[in-house]
Formats: C-alpha cells, sequence, structure tokens
C-alpha cells in the first residue's frame, strides 16, 4: 500500500446519506454524515457554560449536524436546535437512530464521549441519554 498524496485524500469518496420517508411531516428527510468540522460543532454543542457535558436535547442537536438538502448543506444552523428539539418525539428519534449510524455512533458512544470531554475539560459528565435504543444498521445511501 502506498502513500496517498493531497489530491487523493481530498478525492475521498463523498460523505455516506441516507433518505428517510417522515410520513407525518409528508416528505424525506435526508441524513449524511458529519465532517470532521461538523463533529467539532457538535461535540462544543453537547457541552454547556461550564463546559460539563450536557445531554439535553441531544436528539435535536445531532439532527442539526446531519440533516441535509440534496446537495449536502446543512439544512439547520446550532441556533435551531430549540426548534428541532420541539418537534414531534417519534419522527426525532427514528432520525436520530439514522444519524448516529451514519456516523458510527449510539448511546454507548455518547456516554464514552461525555467520558473523554469531562476528562479533557477536568469536569465530570452530568446525565445520559434518555432513550436506550441504539443506532439502527448503517445504510451507505450513496
Amino acid at each position: 500500500m502506498s502513500l496517498l498524496t493531497r489530491d487523493q485524500i481530498f478525492a475521498a469518496p463523498p460523505l455516506a446519506y441516507e433518505d428517510v420517508e417522515i410520513a407525518e411531516w409528508g416528505g424525506i428527510v435526508r441524513l449524511r454524515e458529519m465532517t470532521a468540522g461538523e463533529q467539532q460543532t457538535y461535540a462544543t454543542l453537547l457541552l454547556d457554560g461550564e463546559q460539563r457535558l450536557d445531554l439535553s436535547n441531544y436528539e435535536a442537536k445531532l439532527l442539526t449536524c446531519t440533516i441535509c438538502d440534496e446537495a449536502g448543506g446543512l439544512l439547520f444552523t446550532p441556533g435551531d436546535v430549540g426548534a428541532v428539539s420541539g418537534l414531534a418525539a417519534e419522527p426525532i428519534g427514528r432520525l436520530w437512530k439514522i444519524a448516529a449510524s451514519l456516523n458510527h455512533f449510539g448511546v454507548g458512544e455518547l456516554e464514552a464521549l461525555g467520558k473523554e470531554l469531562a476528562v479533557r475539560s477536568g469536569a465530570s459528565s452530568s446525565g445520559s441519554p434518555s432513550s436506550s435504543d441504539g443506532p439502527s444498521e448503517r445504510s451507505n445511501g450513496a
């Protein structure tokens, strides 16, 4: 196996995505993998003002970093977390499971992330997700 060049790295396959029909909303929602920068944004959303793990609205936080348009552009910003968390729980939960799977994590990984963030910030983790369901099987969709 040879070393990759800059151009080969930037020519990596596109982000995986999955289109999900949400009958309650009358259409399809596209979820995709996060970029490295979006994962950092997501990790930041999981911290409160004192740099402690804050899993409130954890589903909405992930969805604001993964729901996208046809071109892959995110539909929401971190400022939309409150509005997204105000949507019906059932479709949000289904979307979260798929988004978590596309990004290779579930409840166990959230707990591990909390411990890692606590170690980095010198704080202890505070809380856990309310759902014990893990993510569904990964789908490449692309």
